[in-house]
């Protein structure tokens, strides 16, 4: 993941620091902690919550139309792990129910 696939031409300096820590987080998988993640989204909301306000009504509707597809996209890469997890975490149960009967 980079930059140019969580910011855009409206993307606020803060908004930009956040999402810098986002990136790095995907980009440290699989070791990230998944607390850290959701910090981090939580963080990005607010972040945006707090950008929204101090916009005009044309700024606002640009950004929004920009933001929402960098969401989308953050969507899409969070699903990504998660069916990851899930498949790891089914692999690991069968594993686990295989060494038993081994036992």
């Amino acid at each position: 993941m980079n930059n140019t696939e969580l910011n855009h031409k409206y993307t606020p300096e803060e908004l930009n620091e956040t999402n810098a820590k986002i990136i790095e987080f995907f980009n440290a998988l699989p070791d990230a902690e998944f607390t850290t993640l959701k910090n981090l989204i939580i963080a990005r909301h607010e972040v945006i919550e707090s950008h929204l306000v101090q916009l005009n009504e044309s700024q606002r509707k640009a950004f929004v139309n920009l933001e929402l597809e960098k969401n989308q996209f953050l969507t899409e890469e969070i699903q990504k792990i998660l069916e990851e997890a899930k498949s790891d975490l089914a692999h690991f149960v069968r594993s686990r129910s295989a060494a038993k009967k081994y036992k």
